[in-house]
């Protein structure tokens, strides 16, 4: 090896392979808990729809019409009838002991208003603290009594020598024809996991880069790394930080497999818009980490601020709670989170194959946190240069 294979760039990424190779802390935060995220995560969401939610039904009238409908509520697929009720207290203590979701009550009287053509009743209560639950279950049990309701008065018009176009036309005077655009099976795991992956990656990206830099300070190894990379910050950064970029820019290609091979999510739009993406996510995170390790100088704090950014992203992303109705500070925050960005290229490309002129427009705050770390480069070459700067005041 010459001289000048020994400094330099390469010199000083082939240094940090060896410092991944000797400590098994590396290969934790880059590989391991990653992948233990992943699949933890695919596993509990993979179902895709709330399936066989428990609820309970107060069957007053004890007819054949209320045991019409209590089969049809217990064929929906996110439904199933666990628990027949005598009264209404007893339906109180099982959804306050969490046992069912919620409560149908079958007034007396049900069938026998119905055969009249008088109007009838049923009462439902629902949990609605978990809203996707509360949501699925309200939609589902009233489009079951809805379309009960309708059957009954197609076949009283019937009896009364309606045609079957007028007895259509009277039980259904106003149909809506709804077209479901960009996630027609009503499927969570599509939004959910869609944005809870690339959380969970964020996270290690950011804590990995603080870690990378932060433990050549606390242990004053710094001055070997600046010596191997020509006393250079910049080459010192670069070599340093580029096994990681590679290493989750891997991960992230795995992620996107897991999510539109194995899962099958729907990919309507261009998927190397999505690749290039997911690249300068991984880029973008860790402009973000050397912001705060430039910023605190200290391991302990960098990671303590990194670990409350990373943690409280997927809040204010807009999955989760559309962003056009948050207040303006939260608006403003989302923006200062390159997670927000790479989920609206996600969202625009794999879900409603937005032109290319529109995702741009994600692109380009992407392209701008690349720029981040010029801010305190004067900061990390003081931090890398002053052994006053370096041991434990640094350290965990």
């Amino acid at each position: 090896m010459n001289k000048k294979e020994k400094k330099g760039l390469i010199a000083v990424f082939r240094r940090e392979m060896r410092w991944i190779s000797r400590e098994p802390s590396f290969i934790l935060m880059t590989v391991v808990l990653p992948l233990i995220m992943f699949f933890f995560f695919v596993s509990m969401f993979s179902q895709g729809v709330p399936r066989n939610m428990p609820i309970g039904v107060i069957d007053s009238d004890n007819s054949r019409l209320s045991r019409e409908l209590v089969r049809r509520l217990n064929a929906v697929p996110s439904i199933e009838v666990k628990h027949s009720v005598s009264n209404l207290e007893e339906g109180r203590k099982l959804l306050i002991q969490g046992k069912i979701y919620s409560l149908v009550y079958i007034q007396n009287g049900f069938e026998s208003k119905a055969a009249r053509g008088l109007s009838s009743e049923i009462i439902h209560y629902y949990n609605n603290e978990n809203q996707l639950v509360g949501g699925t279950i309200f939609k589902d049990v009233t489009s079951t009594v809805r379309e009960l309701s309708v059957d009954i008065l197609r076949d009283n018009l019937l009896r009364k020598g309606m045609s079957q176009s007028q007895t259509e036309a009277m039980a259904e005077p106003i149909a809506v024809n709804t077209h479901v655009l960009f996630n027609p099976y009503t499927n969570y795991m599509y939004y959910l996991l869609s944005g809870i992956l690339p959380t969970m990656l964020q996270f290690f990206i950011l804590l990995t880069t603080i870690y990378t830099v932060g433990i050549e300070l606390k242990k004053s190894t710094i001055q070997s790394a600046m010596e191997t990379g020509g006393m250079s910050v910049i080459t010192v950064l670069s070599g340093k930080l580029l096994p990681y970029t590679m290493i989750f820019s891997v991960m992230g290609l795995f992620m996107l497999t897991l999510m539109f091979k194995y899962l099958g999510f729907p990919l309507q739009g261009n998927a190397y818009l999505i690749i290039g993406a997911t690249l300068l996510f991984v880029l973008a995170y860790q402009a973000v980490g050397l912001l705060f390790i430039g910023l605190t100088g200290n391991l302990l704090q960098g990671m303590l601020n990194a670990s409350f950014y990373s943690s409280s992203a997927f809040t204010f992303t807009g999955m989760t709670y559309p962003m056009i109705a948050m207040y303006w500070p939260a608006k403003v925050w989302a923006q200062f989170l390159p997670l927000t960005h790479y989920l609206n290229i996600i969202v625009e490309q794999a879900f409603r194959s937005s032109p290319i002129s529109v995702t741009a427009k994600s692109f380009i705050p992407l392209i701008l946190f690349l720029f981040i770390p010029f801010l305190v480069l004067p900061r990390l070459k003081k931090l890398f240069t002053d052994e006053r700067m370096w041991g434990d005041w640094g350290s965990l």
